[in-house]
């Protein structure tokens, strides 16, 4: 089964939100952190099905440039991208090999929704969480017009339009599982 599939809009979502400098975005934003700073990856995938599980079906995953994750991809002395596996990291490998088995070319820079939750998030996360990917890829929900992003501190940053049923239901939830929420 192929991890990610491409959304046949590929365009950004949302116009409130600045993808170059998110703290510019017309919005609301909060950080919501783990409670202890062990086995980072497991409770952030915790985490994420705590928050985000009922709605996950309605998730669409943005990433500027698919191939161009993570670092060792990119050619520092030209603009060239370079995903030949034999010389990446065993993270990047299975990043790059996650895109191939997906159909998603290398130089892709349009949205994709995801069809194993699970398989998606431990590869990310080990590219994010072992400092391999500079950003999480962006998680959009357009029904209910927020988004949100992992980051290696064991946190995710969130940001909304207005404070609806399914983000007042997040932040219920983050309380209830004792999650530090900071604007």
């Amino acid at each position: 089964m192929k991890v990610l599939s491409k959304v046949v809009e590929p365009c950004l979502p949302f116009r409130w939100f600045d993808s170059d400098g998110y703290r510019n975005s017309d919005a609301f934003r909060k950080e919501i952190y783990l409670k202890e700073e062990i086995d980072l990856q497991e409770h952030l995938v915790i985490l994420f099905y705590n928050l985000f599980g009922k709605n996950k079906s309605d998730l669409i995953i943005s990433n500027k440039y698919w191939g161009a994750f993570c670092l060792d991809t990119w050619d520092l002395n030209s603009e060239d991208l370079n995903v030949e596996l034999k010389e990446k990291s065993e993270t990047s490998r299975s990043y790059l090999k996650m895109l191939v088995d997906s159909g998603i070319g290398y130089e892709y820079k349009g949205l994709c929704v995801c069809n194993d939750w699970g398989r998606f998030l431990s590869v990310i996360l080990s590219c994010v969480l072992n400092h391999e990917a500079p950003y999480s890829p962006l998680f959009y929900n357009l029904n209910e017009q927020f988004l949100f992003y992992f980051h290696h501190t064991g946190s995710i940053g969130l940001y909304y339009r207005k404070e609806n049923d399914v983000i007042k239901d997040i932040f219920h939830c983050a309380k209830g599982n004792d999650y530090l929420m900071i604007d």
